[in-house]
């Protein structure tokens, strides 16, 4: 672990951390946390049983991500990737929820921002700290270890934040980010995701099940996300959604649908591939967690 540690609070109760041999305790309520491998480990002893069942899902994780990550488009991880590196500039403060091996660390970097990570897999992070060198803590979006109004942006990078309790992330991102603070997070479009399930039935030759997922925040009424965001303190400056569709070699048609560009406003989010929000924390938000304590 690089860097001081002095930026974590307790993930339950936000009180101050006092540095042990191998672990942080929390002044306040007692809690150990333990540090492996130089990784912190903030995830709380007790979560709701579906958080917990995603922790345990990711940190099972057994193939290389970034080879897996390297598989995706790369036009397709710009296009993803751009608008969330633009609010990284000028010496921000930029937390990554979701970070996976940090492979957005050296981008934020690049844009001159002071970058930190956050992953609930501890198998991903010993993953990329072999390969770089960075602050890095093991934890969960709906429980973030941060004080307040510590960040200048939040990231979710390549839907990370599809994974996550929304109800409870969004409140706990008002509450570590400054007042004006911003929130740049990607999801799926879930009609597009059902279309592709059904075609993957028929490629098959099975008869589509139309059971898709509903552990997952892929973005059906986009409605529902803006006031879950306006209900937790934020301000949504704008909603990005990437052009790309199955086209092929359909020339006329790539260009229209091809990555570079984006559908502007919510009804793009109908027709887009990736869905963008860039949200501003009100500048008068004063959030707590008591629902979370």
């Amino acid at each position: 672990m690089t860097g001081s540690l002095n930026f974590l609070r307790c993930s339950i109760c936000k009180g101050e951390l006092i540095p042990q041999n191998d672990s942080l305790q929390c002044s306040h309520c007692n809690v150990f946390y333990e540090i492996i491998d130089g990784i912190p480990d903030m995830i709380p002893a007790i979560l709701d049983e579906d958080i917990k069942g995603m922790v345990e899902i990711w940190e099972n994780i057994e193939y290389d991500y970034d080879s897996y990550i390297e598989h995706t488009h790369n036009e397709r991880l710009q296009a993803i990737d751009k608008p969330l590196l633009e609010q990284c500039a000028d010496g921000k403060m930029v937390l990554e929820v979701g970070c996976g091996t940090a492979r957005l660390k050296k981008e934020v970097e690049k844009e001159g921002g002071c970058y930190i990570g956050l992953e609930p897999s501890l198998n991903l992070l010993k993953q990329g700290i072999n390969k770089r060198k960075f602050d890095l803590v093991r934890g969960v979006g709906e429980y973030l270890p941060f004080p307040d109004d510590y960040f200048d942006t939040i990231i979710g990078g390549y839907h990370s934040f599809r994974y996550i309790k929304l109800d409870k992330c969004f409140p706990e991102c008002a509450r570590v980010l400054k007042p004006g603070g911003v929130l740049a997070f990607t999801l799926w479009n879930y009609w597009l995701q059902s279309i592709q399930f059904i075609a993957f039935d028929i490629k098959g030759r099975r008869f589509p099940s139309f059971q898709f997922s509903k552990k997952v925040n892929d973005v059906s009424w986009v409605k529902k996300e803006i006031n879950e965001l306006e209900n937790s303190g934020f301000k949504v400056v704008s909603i990005l959604s990437t052009k790309k569709l199955p086209t092929k070699d359909i020339s006329f048609l790539n260009r229209i649908f091809g990555w570079q560009g984006y559908w502007k406003g919510t009804w793009g989010t109908l027709i887009g591939n990736d869905i963008i929000f860039i949200c501003e924390k009100n500048k008068s938000s004063n959030h707590t967690l008591e629902n979370q304590k």
